[in-house]
């Protein structure tokens, strides 16, 4: 029987978590060779149910929004805090009422199944019961470039798989993480885990029914969310060193048990319910990757974090990292000199939104619930976070201006073909003519028409290599138009990128 491994490949992914598959799919899409490779076989369990409106535009990129609405995932509006007995909502939208920006609560089962199918129908290979050992290592003049990894297939032969670029999405087991020492534990301290599934609960009252409830009790907190029309995920977060004698005297369902009695609200969900699947625990500190990669690959989604015990980031960061790192990919495939900038940025942006969103969740929390309150985290929340101060600030956004004002002379290409869709492109595509200080250096037409651009107007402008301002100035009295139509010739810029009427090279100034 032939392996379905095949002995090379552009980019190989070693992992089939959500980050894995959308970093499969949109590489797939822009044309290169991805096998993905994945121990497990679909469908599988997998905890880590909350997703933010912030994956909304990956689904639209991957082609997946209605496949989403199909699937009928419970949705949220937010998130409720009751911490010391008070109880606070926040909402992702502007205004509780009448807000239609609503995350997602999934069935894992299920949410990975769809990512996984998108992925194969763009293009990607994927093997699942193949077990990703260790990497290759180059024996040129650079021994710690990953060349490739050594993976079992489903007949358990071993062998050795050549790629340009490979990436580590294997979540908590951190293949790569681990091998080159980047896995380091947060400075917060740990916590176990203990999480199973009930029927016949209650939920909160009116439009927060759906939301995530996170409740502190005497000696921890819990985490619960409605998953399905029929089972709420409830999670206890404990102290381990301080549970262990209860513990093993109780055994965990019964000390899992003792803890919701504990609780206000959670009870009260759970006073009619049955436990209705077995207990998981596991070990809840959170770990995150020291870097983002090296040379010849990347560590992404929960390879590179995992099991963030304080907000429900967890999965919304995975997710969002895989499009980044697809973004990233890219450029290394490429563009290969640009490998040392693209790897900085890429750390830069997991630097910064771990930080951004785990501290603006804790701050919050320290400001108005007054955790030291707490006996469970009296001596811990100054180890976490120290006093507390201002709220943090946004997230940057423009990565890809950052990356041209930090290296000048980086000339960064990006060419899609004539009739390309939206949806098969990179975030940075709706952003790329508002790059400053980088200057359009050339556009060649490739047959796509734009009705509402006169081309032969544009295109010399734009080959003078003028700042994209004078090129919107210039095109405006050269055909006639007044400064009113800025905005409206901006538009049409970026759609004619969009559709793939340009080849665009950006150059730093």
């Amino acid at each position: 029987m032939l392996s379905p491994l095949p002995p090379a490949t552009d980019v190989l992914v070693a992992g089939a978590g959500p980050a894995g598959t959308t970093v499969a799919g949109l590489l797939a899409q822009l044309g290169y060779d991805v096998l993905l490779v994945e121990q497990q076989r679909f469908p599988r369990y997998h905890v880590g149910e909350s997703l933010t409106p912030a994956v909304e535009p990956l689904f639209e990129f991957l082609g997946l929004s209605a496949r989403m609405a199909g699937a009928r995932f419970v949705r949220m509006p937010g998130h409720t805090f009751r911490w010391n007995g008070g109880e606070r909502t926040s909402y992702f939208g502007a205004s509780p009422a009448g807000s239609d920006v609503l995350g997602y609560q999934v069935w894992r089962a299920r949410f990975d199944r769809i990512l996984l199918e998108r992925a194969r129908e763009l293009g990607a290979r994927v093997v699942l019961g193949a077990t990703a050992h260790g990497p290759l290592s180059s024996s040129g003049a650079d021994p710690e470039r990953v060349t490739g990894l050594r993976v079992s297939g489903p007949d358990q032969i071993e062998r050795s798989v050549a790629a340009r670029l490979v990436i580590d999405a294997t979540g908590m087991r951190g293949l790569l993480a681990r091998h080159f020492g980047l896995r380091m534990a947060d400075p917060a301290p740990p916590a176990l885990a203990i999480w199973g599934y009930w029927r016949s609960a209650g939920d909160p009252s009116g439009r927060d029914a759906m939301n995530t409830y996170v409740e502190s009790f005497a000696d921890g907190w819990i985490w619960t969310v409605r998953v399905r029309p029929d089972l709420r995920n409830v999670t206890v977060m404990v102290d381990p060193t301080a549970a262990r004698p209860q513990l093993k005297a109780l055994g965990l369902e019964r000390f899992y048990r003792e803890q919701i009695r504990a609780t206000v609200a959670t009870r009260g969900f759970l006073a009619d319910a049955q436990l209705a699947t077995r207990l998981w625990s596991c070990d809840g500190r959170w770990y995150r990757a020291r870097a983002a990669g090296g040379p010849g690959y990347l560590v992404i989604g929960d390879a590179a974090s995992y099991v963030d015990p304080l907000t429900s980031q967890g999965v919304r960061k995975a997710i969002g990292s895989g499009m980044h790192a697809a973004v990233v990919a890219n450029t290394l495939l490429r563009e290969p000199a640009l490998a040392d900038l693209a790897l900085a940025f890429g750390q830069a942006e997991e630097e910064r939104s771990y930080f951004v969103f785990r501290d603006a969740a804790v701050r919050s929390l320290l400001a108005e619930e007054r955790w030291r309150a707490h006996a469970f985290w009296r001596e811990r929340t100054p180890q976490v976070l120290g006093e507390p101060g201002p709220d943090p600030p946004p997230p940057r956004r423009g990565g890809l201006r950052d990356a041209v004002r930090q290296a000048p002379l980086a000339r960064l290409r990006l060419h899609w073909p004539a009739g390309a869709r939206l949806e098969q492109k990179p975030v940075v595509v709706r952003n790329i003519l508002r790059l400053r200080p980088a200057v359009v250096t050339q556009a060649a037409p490739t047959g796509i028409g734009a009705p509402d651009l006169d081309l032969e107007h544009l295109f010399p402008l734009v080959a003078a290599r003028k700042p994209l301002p004078d090129v919107v100035d210039g095109y405006l009295a050269l055909s006639g138009r007044g400064r009113e139509a800025r905005a409206e010739v901006l538009v049409a810029l970026e759609r004619l990128v969009d559709e793939g009427a340009c080849d665009v090279v950006i150059e730093g100034s």
